[in-house]
């Protein structure tokens, strides 16, 4: 039975802290992927950061589930940033706006960019491990690259930065991830 992981971006923020319009988007964007018993999660995990652990608390109480959410710390990509642009914002926004420049899909950030396919690789090994809880796992990202573990047939179609409280859903079967899809509530921006 394949397993289904759903990686959230996390909600509107004030410093790491989700602002009130941070908190009502998670509870809606949770709902649309949990309500009605659609995709319930049997584990929850978050990246460390103090607004991926708001977004984890406000999956429990809605999803109504009775986890105890975990930190996974690959879904921070600190690791990745730190090597590939040393701490460098302004480096990091460029490539970011080359990227966008290029259309802004995913397909396009693994052509020009060597953090999109670090990332895109720590990611898909993150995926499938989180995969092993069985049924469907949450897991919060604070990046807003939740996108790059989609399959090659998806990459051309999947934007790279995703808008806020956006899930991107992920199947795994045997090690693979397989196939994906976006659950977002709003309109990305146009940068």
């Amino acid at each position: 039975m394949p397993g289904k992981v759903v990686v959230f971006r996390h909600g509107q923020k004030d410093g790491d802290k989700l602002t009130g319009k941070g908190i009502a988007q998670i509870k809606a964007i949770t709902q649309a992927v949990a309500g009605d018993g659609n995709m319930p999660p049997e584990a929850i995990f978050f990246s460390g950061v103090v607004r991926t652990a708001q977004c984890a608390a406000v999956a429990v109480v809605v999803s109504d589930c009775y986890l105890t959410p975990k930190i996974e710390e690959r879904l921070h990509y600190d690791g990745p940033f730190e090597k590939i642009h040393k701490r460098n914002a302004e480096s990091f926004n460029q490539e970011v706006k080359e990227i966008n420049k290029a259309g802004g899909m995913v397909s396009q950030a693994l052509e020009i960019s060597e953090y999109a396919r670090v990332s895109r690789a720590q990611l898909t090994r993150t995926i499938i491990a989180m995969s092993k809880a069985g049924g469907v796992t949450y897991g919060f990202s604070h990046g807003t690259y939740a996108s790059l573990a989609v399959p090659e047939k998806n990459s051309a179609a999947t934007l790279y930065d995703i808008p806020e409280a956006t899930a991107v859903v992920y199947t795994v079967e045997e090690d693979l991830v397989v196939d994906s899809y976006i659950i977002s509530l709003q309109a990305p921006e146009v940068v």
